[in-house]
């Protein structure tokens, strides 16, 4: 199961009152279904791949639609073949869109403006927006590299009046195949999205995932930063003592101060340490020094090194 669908049935697993309900089911209708005239009149077609989201779907509309509602179970043919589960709806449809103020039918057009007072109460605009999602949402799962959430149009008018009841969210709209998608990628507002639509078990395993990642991340870097100082300090090191070799064989070692030829001694002794453990075993000889006089020290050895080769 895709992480958006948990997301989904996540949503439609909590108790809704019937004012939830009815802003639930004006999103999920208006931007879901389909609509066509058979030997029933006209009827609505919705569709989902989830038995569970229908079925929630199905227990919702009993609750304000007085017609017939059938289910219908259709077997994909594409390489997924995964089900697809439909709900038809019949009986007094053109009065039922009209009362719950979903479709103007004198103007043969979808009504995309939501009452006011839904957008003001928290509870009922939240209803609104999980049915946006479970309608036409859909979010990739937080083990993936790319954090994407997105919710999906037919017009742009519709896309436009979305991004502005959801001010809070700065949403950014593209076109992509004739259809016109609003999407985020920053994951701690994706978290914040799933909190508001109500689908908290799948926040808390979005946010457990993506911080477990993040700090697995985060470890490996430190790793492979520590393994690449690592390496730097050995390749110096080596150098170094290539250095100090090449002064003891002209014994220009023995004319060079006391400080760089204990830490010529030091540096022999200890070849995989670095700077800062070179500066400890220096005090420890009774050497006040620091890692900016040790390189300093080193750069006087280099300094001697090709004087000799000269």
């Amino acid at each position: 199961m895709s992480f958006s669908l948990e997301v989904k049935e996540d949503i439609l697993s909590h108790t809704f009152e019937k004012r939830q309900v009815v802003a639930f089911l004006n999103a999920f209708i208006k931007y879901n279904a389909t609509f066509s005239i058979t030997n029933k009149g006209l009827t609505i077609q919705m569709s989902s791949t989830s038995n569970k989201v229908i079925r929630a779907v199905y227990e919702h509309l009993k609750v304000i639609f007085q017609g017939d509602i059938d289910i219908r179970i259709i077997q994909s043919q594409k390489l997924k073949k995964h089900k697809v589960y439909e709900l038809i709806l019949s009986g007094e449809i053109q009065n039922f869109l009209i009362e719950q103020n979903m479709y103007d039918f004198e103007g043969a057009k979808k009504i995309i403006e939501i009452p006011k007072e839904w957008i003001k109460t928290e509870e009922i605009h939240r209803s609104y927006i999980a049915g946006l999602f479970v309608s036409c949402g859909s979010v990739n799962s937080p083990t993936t590299t790319n954090y994407h959430l997105e919710l999906q149009f037919n017009e742009i008018e519709s896309a436009q009046y979305v991004m502005k009841i959801l001010k809070g969210f700065p949403f950014k709209l593209i076109t992509r195949k004739n259809k016109f998608v609003i999407y985020m990628k920053r994951s701690t507002l994706i978290s914040d999205f799933l909190r508001y639509i109500d689908s908290t078990k799948s926040m808390l395993k979005y946010e457990t995932t993506r911080i477990d990642r993040d700090f697995q991340n985060s470890l490996n870097r430190t790793i492979n930063l520590d393994v690449s100082n690592q390496k730097k300090t050995t390749k110096a090191a080596e150098q170094q003592i290539g250095w100090i070799n090449d002064l003891t064989k002209s014994k220009k070692r023995l004319e060079l101060s006391k400080k760089i030829q204990a830490l010529c001694k030091i540096r022999l002794e200890n070849p995989e340490s670095s700077y800062s453990e070179l500066e400890y075993l220096m005090r420890i000889e009774g050497i006040d020094i620091t890692k900016a006089g040790i390189s300093n020290l080193f750069k006087i050895i280099q300094r001697e090194v090709k004087e000799i080769e000269n």
